[in-house]
């Protein structure tokens, strides 16, 4: 209820900012990733001072999804297959591979996105964690293994960060539809919805998988994806300004090296942007081609033509 509740309020702010100012779209992912934030926290707040209906909800979900994968071995085996490819190593792995493909293209906005999205939520998780110390469901008999403690699940929090990132990337592409294809979806609005349903998909899987296996709380799994996907946001909202600073500041250093005061052009937010969430990139290109196409026009012809 509190994830839901939490999804409801972020589309509702994410829509009204949005519909205001369409300029503000990145004030309103960090606002959405704030209130996420403000759940997880008061999700936190109940798990720590063991409120006793979130605690008797936990237990008895707990214990009849165990109950139900006993009774079917087979959706024991595909709920163990379907933890498998939540789990820490298999998320790191499809945040490097995508990282690399992506930095091979020069497209180093995503990168950092992922990069920040998955680093933050991981020092998040590992640190509500130790400050909770929650223990896991204990149940026989033991459908997986696990260590360490319960809340969130790094699982849920792992696979809802990454995986909400790239949607959100995909999200954010500029989608020019081919001569020729009006009133066609074009692939780039394809590649997004195709995104957010495998995140949407991946995400619900293996949270569910954590709690029929015994080893986490519905709470947990509800933490850890609320918790993942303000980071997917808050990663998505800084990493273009993040990238321009970090890149700038790597030309002003191998200046200083190099012994001279050449600026060189300076590198605005715009020439790192991904998409119409951060900002327009195919209008930004085309302001700067027509503005050079000027330049040579005026340059070809420096003197006005004489008026008869």
């Amino acid at each position: 209820m509190l994830a839901a509740l939490a999804l409801v309020v972020a589309v509702l702010v994410t829509r009204r900012i949005r519909a205001t100012a369409r300029t503000s779209a990145r004030r309103a992912m960090v606002l959405t990733a704030t209130l996420l934030a403000a759940f997880f926290a008061a999700l936190a707040v109940a798990v720590g001072t063991h409120w006793a209906p979130l605690i008797a909800i936990d237990t008895s979900m707990v214990t009849a999804g165990h109950a139900a994968l006993l009774a079917h071995p087979g959706v024991a085996a595909a709920a163990r297959v379907v933890t498998d490819l939540g789990s820490p190593v298999a998320v790191d792995v499809v945040t490097v591979v995508v990282c690399v493909v992506l930095a091979v293209r020069g497209r180093w906005v995503p990168v950092v996105a992922l990069a920040v999205a998955r680093l933050g939520e991981l020092g998040c998780e590992t640190l509500v964690k130790h400050l909770l110390a929650r223990p896991r469901p204990s149940l026989e008999p033991a459908l997986t293994t696990a260590s360490g403690f319960s809340f969130p699940s790094g699982h849920a929090g792992g696979t809802a960060a990454v995986y909400g990132a790239i949607a959100l990337l995909a999200l954010g592409r500029p989608h020019s539809p081919p001569r020729g294809a009006r009133g066609r979806g074009s692939p780039g609005k394809r590649i997004g919805t195709w995104a957010v349903v495998i995140a949407v998909v991946a995400t619900t899987a293996v949270a569910s998988s954590r709690v029929l296996l015994g080893v986490h709380y519905p709470s947990d799994v509800v933490a850890g994806v609320i918790l993942g996907l303000a980071w997917a946001l808050l990663a998505c909202a800084v990493a273009a300004p993040l990238t321009a600073a970090l890149t700038e500041g790597g030309r002003r250093l191998r200046r200083a090296r190099a012994g001279t005061n050449d600026s060189g052009p300076t590198l605005s937010r715009s020439s790192f942007v991904v998409g119409p969430w951060w900002a327009d990139e195919t209008e930004h290109r085309q302001r700067v081609r027509g503005a050079i196409r000027s330049d040579q026009r005026a340059a070809a012809h420096p003197y006005p033509a004489a008026v008869g």
